[in-house]
């Protein structure tokens, strides 16, 4: 965002840079958003993609004897 306030300011006009100003400053703010959400959202981020086992684990041990 300090140097889209010095676009205006660039003779001759230069409409490409400000199209590339413009989507690298919304990735950077996503990138913030993202970065807060991590560190300041939730206890546990990751839970929501956490896997639920449903396998049931066998209640009686197999023994082998040789």
């Amino acid at each position: 965002m300090l140097f889209m306030r010095f676009v205006p300011q660039v003779k001759p006009k230069n409409r490409l840079l400000v199209a590339c100003h413009f989507p690298n400053e919304y990735a950077q703010l996503m990138q913030l958003v993202r970065f807060t959400n991590y560190k300041y959202g939730t206890t546990s981020p990751m839970k929501q993609y956490e896997i639920l086992s449903t396998v049931v684990k066998p209640t009686v041990e197999f023994v082998h004897s040789t």
